[in-house]
């Protein structure tokens, strides 16, 4: 899947580069920063249906935060499903879900991991650096026909570089261009030494020749996106993963949070640390990746924090009770399952099925959760009862014999009891 989306999203930053290139503003750098607002464009409006979700579930907390306080201290199988379940039915009246914020972020990880494969191998997916990269990749190729020793030399040369899954075949030219994008300058050296008998391949990777490929990869400021921040150490290659984990954090100062529930501050504390902590993370990982990796990720971050403040406008002056009132309506007349919805189905079916889950006398199982619901929703307290301690006969198979069991299940009473009125 990813290797789709690197192709897809190749073809979009080459026609970019293309464009750039009619322009005479051939620049990578600026190549990747148009790619991060067009892939902003495409979010859009899975970002807005988030947020106006999330609008809806900052409206509706109170109902949640009622519920939780409900069921305070009961961690028994029972007092948690019902909870998960009336929740749940808070959720289904307003048209949302507890997930429905996921699609987003899960969207934007696919694409990242597509951008990565792109810039790790650019020239594979933009013509014109794959063009120059090919041309000294085609001349090698023939030497190294000729030469099996050659061969053993560049080998040794992409495992160094830690690069044999890029460089499988010596005879492929794009192969050959995949290792030597990862070239540093001595490894330049090295390769003018292994291949110092070859005029033709001398001349195509000369220091003047070499000077003028790693211009295509240049952004600002003598800055190459195919370099590494940590092999540069303190210099202005720093600037990229520090915008990076900065525009990060500012991002998370521009989303507002939902209340807490004075039993939930721990997890909301939790979720604040995470969220400070996560810009540090993004510093050293952007660290120790490709520069254009970390610009990508800056830019995003930035289109992220304008669009995440045209929000908060946004809907400080919308009406959002209008809004529920529609989500309400939509909801009414879809069918359509949520995500959460099937889990919790899935989830019920899986515990139907289990051994736990006792037999009645007809053979069939007694689904607790739709029990424990009908009695949570009743708001029954109070009820007495008598455990009774009964023999029953199971009906698993016509053609078994008939067994017996002691069922101390009791009145569905008991379970009542539990749950408080609402």
């Amino acid at each position: 899947m990813i290797d789709m989306i690197a192709k897809l999203f190749g073809f979009v930053m080459n026609w970019i580069y293309e464009i750039l290139d009619k322009f005479d503003c051939t620049n990578l750098g600026l190549t990747i920063i148009i790619f991060a607002l067009f892939v902003q464009l495409i979010l859009f409006p899975f970002i807005y249906v988030q947020q106006k979700k999330s609008k809806i579930t900052q409206f509706i907390q109170p109902e949640i935060n009622k519920i939780s306080r409900k069921y305070r201290g009961k961690k028994d199988q029972e007092s948690m499903l019902a909870m998960q379940q009336e929740q749940n039915a808070v959720y289904k009246k307003y048209g949302t879900s507890p997930t429905s914020g996921c699609l987003p972020m899960i969207i934007q990880m696919i694409i990242l991991f597509g951008v990565i494969k792109i810039i790790y191998n650019m020239p594979i997916y933009i013509d014109v650096i794959g063009e120059s990269y090919a041309n000294i990749a085609k001349p090698m190729v023939v030497a190294m026909k000729e030469d099996d020793s050659l061969t053993k030399d560049m080998e040794k040369m992409a495992t160094e570089l830690q690069a044999t899954r890029y460089y499988k075949d010596s005879e492929n030219v794009d192969d050959v261009v995949s290792l030597i994008y990862r070239f540093k300058d001595e490894n330049w050296e090295k390769a003018r030494k292994i291949f110092k008998d070859y005029p033709d391949v001398l001349e195509s990777i000369s220091p003047e020749a070499i000077s003028n490929l790693r211009s295509l990869n240049n952004f600002i400021l003598g800055l190459n996106v195919s370099d590494y921040p940590n092999q540069h150490k303190f210099s202005l290659y720093l600037l990229i993963p520090i915008l990076a984990a900065f525009f990060q954090w500012l991002q998370t100062k521009t989303v507002r949070q939902p209340e807490m529930p004075a039993e939930q501050q721990a997890m909301g504390n939790y979720m604040k640390v995470m969220m400070n902590t996560m810009p540090l993370i993004s510093l050293v990982f952007y660290y120790s990746l490709p520069c254009g990796i970390g610009l990508y990720w800056a830019a995003k971050a930035f289109f992220n924090v304008l669009q995440q403040v045209g929000f908060n406008i946004y809907f400080d002056h919308t009406d959002i009770e209008a809004i529920i009132a529609k989500q309400k309506e939509k909801a009414e007349k879809s069918n359509k399952k949520s995500f959460y919805d099937r889990m919790m189905e899935a989830s019920e079916n899986a515990a139907n099925e289990s051994n736990t889950n006792p037999t009645k006398v007809d053979g069939t199982k007694l689904i607790k959760s739709d029990a424990i619901s009908k009695v949570a929703k009743m708001g029954l307290k109070n009820i007495e009862y008598t455990p009774v301690e009964r023999t029953v006969t199971v009906k698993e198979d016509e053609a078994a014999p008939k067994k017996k069991r002691k069922d101390d299940f009791g009145d569905i009473a008991k379970i009542a009891n539990m749950f408080e009125s609402k």
